[in-house]
């Protein structure tokens, strides 16, 4: 018989994002830079916004994913393209909220470079 965890006093958002961190931690990041990109443009933006709270934990692993995940997004795209601004605006504020923090300072320029490229699509929303 197999030993399951008890999961029942975890909120469900809280599991998401346990397992999302599992997943992230155990697939290479670059696996977004396939074409086609293996996940909708819908997927891209949630895992961006979740990954996004809470950088002080598993920091460069978060920015790489966020990272590969915004470089594929199409900020023209038909369905998803007009609901972007809110998610990346949030995205934005977290990430540049954390700029000159001392926990993360190795990370400093990819944390530069993502707010840049998120940034950039902010920029190019309609």
């Amino acid at each position: 018989m197999e030993d399951k965890p008890n999961t029942t006093h975890i909120p469900s958002s809280l599991l998401h994002l346990i397992i999302l961190l599992l997943v992230c931690g155990q697939v290479n990041p670059s696996i977004l830079s396939a074409v086609p990109v293996p996940l909708s443009q819908g997927v891209l933006l949630v895992l961006i916004l979740k990954l996004s709270h809470n950088l002080l934990k598993d920091t460069a692993n978060k920015l790489q994913w966020m990272k590969e995940a915004s470089l594929a997004l199409n900020p023209n795209d038909l369905q998803c393209g007009p609901h972007m601004r809110p998610y990346l605006e949030q995205v934005y504020k977290n990430c540049h909220g954390l700029m000159g923090v001392p926990e993360i300072q190795a990370e400093q320029a990819d944390l530069r470079l993502l707010i840049h490229v998120i940034n950039s699509l902010l920029s190019s929303l309609k």
